[in-house]
């Protein structure tokens, strides 16, 4: 596919942002903005089951933010990955163009 294709796929007005939230070492949700505000807003009684190789050593214990972050993340730039998805070539070939 082209990039005119894929562009195709996408309004061309402004869209609203995004908020990526990233959880332990590779997991992160890109999600819209205000329902990344309300996940965060769920964690607030959160609690972390902590599976150890050991079953006896399985422990609930209090959510610790340290391995959470959050931060916008730009509707454009959630558009350029995907229209280089589309097109079949990575993001960063994508934005060499």
């Amino acid at each position: 596919m082209n990039k005119e294709d894929a562009l195709k796929q996408f309004e061309v007005s402004s869209k609203p942002n995004f908020l990526q939230i990233g959880f332990d070492y590779g997991t992160t949700f890109i999600l819209p903005y205000e329902d990344g505000v309300n996940l965060i807003k769920c964690l607030k009684n959160a609690e972390v089951l902590l599976h150890i190789y050991d079953p006896e050593k399985t422990i609930i214990a209090p959510f610790n933010d340290e391995p959470f972050n959050a931060k916008p993340f730009p509707y454009q730039k959630y558009q350029d990955i995907k229209v280089a998805q589309l097109m079949g070539i990575s993001y960063k070939e994508y934005i060499k163009e």
